[in-house]
């Protein structure tokens, strides 16, 4: 059944740069319109997932399966409302992308430092690609340095379906295609800590620029029920985590003077780990040695961050990746993101096995409910 839904799906043209602009449509009511509930934000995604809980099946044992072995590799080192919604629509950057906008916003125009005219890439530098198929000690070695060295790494080998990935994808890219105001109807509304939904800004900024991108987030969790299980009892199984898992699937729309923008500002993630599925259209830049490197596309391979929270455990031994991302004039750019971070109540601190008089800790306990206050509202930690 998965499989004859995919080929159906597969078969149909790939859309033209209109349809991103909201001239096609997607499934109606009897009434011609998209039936919203706006109390349920991740109502439209949930409807539209069907057989994808397959690939979340898969994708968070491959998830699962990282988790565990640098779990491992740290033991061997201790050896809104609606008139708001009105208001965003106008500040949607999909809907400025699609007005024929010809010069950037004053408010999208980075300072000189951070724009990518003046940060160039460096070239010849490849970031580590690492196969699952491998052996698993030669496989928590590589991971390990690849931790070490980058905070981030290319997997390939997984065994995630090509024709699952794309579905992912294909989900994603219908949302963005329904009419502005259907997505309005589930905009989220981050100023009061709302985040799931549609929206535009994700954080504060000090200089108050905004960044060239929308995104649409939602909050999962392993699909228990699917197996038959009750609902946590697939977390409970992961080393007896309660871990949460989170998806953000960010739209970058071509952009008239990408010279000077940026989709993403130079960040880190809060999570432990993320796991990124992108388009063709390269964007990805991380940082290595105080200079950026390139991400070029690697087809069906998932891109893996380390995230704050494993920074944080192996009292920097593993670096939380920085990271940014660039924008296209021509083509629009998409990645599907999947965090994987603690219970809000969990404690995170330096593991009491990697703490000693010449390693004193480096990083302050804290929830992981207080740590990301502070990192969205950009409170020292």
């Amino acid at each position: 059944m998965v499989q004859s839904f995919i080929e159906q799906e597969s078969n149909e043209k790939q859309s033209s740069t209109a349809a991103w602009c909201g001239q096609n449509r997607c499934n109606r009511s009897s009434s011609g319109r998209l039936v919203a509930n706006r109390s349920s934000p991740g109502l439209w995604f949930r409807r539209r997932i069907g057989h994808l809980w397959v690939f979340f099946i898969l994708f968070f044992f491959a998830m699962s399966c990282l988790v565990l072995g640098i779990t491992r590799v740290i033991d061997c080192l201790c050896g809104g409302g609606h008139d708001n919604q009105k208001k965003e629509a106008g500040r949607r950057v999909q809907a400025l992308a699609c007005g024929g906008l010809k010069e950037l916003p004053e408010q999208f125009i980075r300072p000189a430092h951070e724009r990518p005219e003046n940060s160039k890439a460096m070239e010849g530098v490849d970031v580590p690609v690492i196969s699952l198929s491998q052996p698993h000690d030669v496989l928590v070695k590589q991971v390990a340095l690849a931790c070490q060295e980058w905070g981030f790494f290319l997997v390939t080998d997984h065994g995630l379906s090509p024709s699952l990935i794309q579905r992912l994808q294909e989900v994603g890219q219908e949302f963005f295609r329904l009419p502005q105001e259907e997505k309005e109807a589930y905009a989220n509304d981050a100023a009061t800590g709302k985040f799931e939904g549609y929206g535009t800004k994700m954080t504060k900024n000090s200089d108050e620029k905004v960044e060239w991108i929308d995104y649409f987030f939602h909050f999962m969790s392993p699909p228990s029920k699917g197996l038959g299980l009750e609902g946590k009892v697939l977390k409970s199984s992961l080393r007896d985590e309660e871990m949460e898992v989170e998806l953000k699937i960010n739209m970058y729309p071509p952009c008239p003077q990408p010279q000077l923008a940026l989709g993403v500002e130079p960040h880190t993630d809060m999570s432990a780990l993320t796991l990124l599925v992108p388009n063709d259209v390269p964007g990805l830049q991380v940082s290595k040695d105080g200079n950026w490197v390139a991400v070029d596309y690697f087809p069906n391979a998932l891109f893996v961050h380390v995230g704050d929270q494993i920074e944080v455990l192996s009292n920097g031994k593993y670096k939380s990746v920085l990271h940014r991302s660039l924008v296209n004039k021509e083509r629009t750019r998409m990645s599907w993101a999947v965090f994987i971070v603690p219970p809000q109540e969990a404690t995170i601190g330096p593991l009491p096995q990697l703490v000693n008089d010449e390693n004193p800790p480096k990083y302050s306990t804290k929830t992981y409910a207080e740590y990301r206050y502070r990192k969205f509202n950009k409170l020292p930690q």
